[in-house]
């Protein structure tokens, strides 16, 4: 099977009220401004991340054995399971303004972390990934953390080559108190761990906890191959 690659995506230049390109990924030499924080300005230059996306859609379809969904019923389940996960009733209809495109892949014939990516009109994308973690692309989008659809498409490509390939593990702690995290592990050598403590309203408190432990016994595997087709 091909390898991924990505898409040839042309240069994303962002201008200034003064004309001048603004050179994001390299403004803070010595640390972002106070009245940067929590401001988000150019969003136009993440658009290429749904570019990405889109490619690494079509390489898992071509690659492995998935089943693929999309359309307004993956967007309500999604908008459905955000809102338990924080704790907030869930909405009849998704959010149209925020949420672009839904797919969802799942691979068959092995316990493979499944995927869904959602596209947000930030622009970014969120993946959802397995049964508990969502990563953000860009991680964050304000004008302090300086990103660029660069580091976002790195990082996207990173985390879901990553997962496809087994080397992800979602965690669940029961004893002596409720945490919870994942472990992931790169192509590069790279390593990410996090977690944190399981919120008693959102993640449907203690039983919601001994469920998807239960859920988690066996380690996420390698996503199938899709058969050659002779």
């Amino acid at each position: 099977m091909p390898p991924y690659v990505r898409p040839l995506i042309a240069d994303v230049v962002v201008r200034g009220d003064d004309g001048q390109a603004i050179p994001y990924g390299d403004r803070w030499s010595d640390g972002p401004p106070d009245d940067t924080y929590s401001v988000t300005s150019h969003l136009e230059r993440f658009a290429p991340l749904h570019t990405v996306a889109d490619a690494l859609i079509a390489h898992l379809v071509a690659t492995y054995d998935v089943e693929v969904s999309e359309g307004p019923e993956v967007a309500a389940a999604v908008v459905a399971e955000r809102a338990v996960e924080r704790g907030s009733a869930p909405v009849a209809q998704p959010d149209e303004d925020f949420l672009v495109r839904v797919v969802r892949l799942v691979p068959r014939g092995v316990h493979g972390a499944p995927l869904a990516f959602v596209f947000t009109n930030f622009p970014g994308v969120l993946l959802r990934a397995g049964l508990m973690q969502e990563f953000g692309f860009p991680s964050c989008g304000c004008d302090a953390c300086d990103e660029t659809w660069e580091g976002g498409a790195e990082d996207l490509e990173g985390t879901v080559l990553a997962i496809v390939a087994g080397m992800y593990r979602e965690f669940v702690q029961l004893i002596p108190s409720l945490w919870f995290g994942y472990e992931l592990e790169t192509a590069d050598g790279g390593s990410w761990r996090s977690s944190g403590r399981w919120n008693d309203r959102a993640l449907a408190g203690r039983a919601g906890a001994v469920r998807m432990a239960k859920a988690l016994r066996e380690p996420w595997e390698p996503w199938p191959l899709r058969a050659e087709r002779p």
